[in-house]
């Protein structure tokens, strides 16, 4: 008998905006006007928009992180 249940897939996306890069911190990250965070956030969804369909599989987790998700509009 075949297996039916999907495999689980998690995700990260990666935030870059910081108020300030901190010294310890080894994360691509830091300051960024609205206007640059918002060509990221439009080139996020056109990535994402890009990837295909996978039937076999279901998104688990959705892990963000890199900067400070807060710092971002959140719109």
């Amino acid at each position: 008998m075949e297996n039916k249940a999907k495999k689980p897939l998690e995700l990260y996306i990666h935030v870059p905006f910081c108020v300030k890069k901190c010294d310890y911190c080894d994360f691509l990250s830091g300051p960024a006007g609205k206007e640059r965070q918002a060509e990221y956030f439009q080139a996020l969804q056109r990535e994402v928009a890009s990837v295909p369909d996978f039937p076999d599989r279901e998104i688990t987790t959705v892990f963000i992180g890199g900067g400070t998700p807060s710092v971002p509009d959140p719109a």
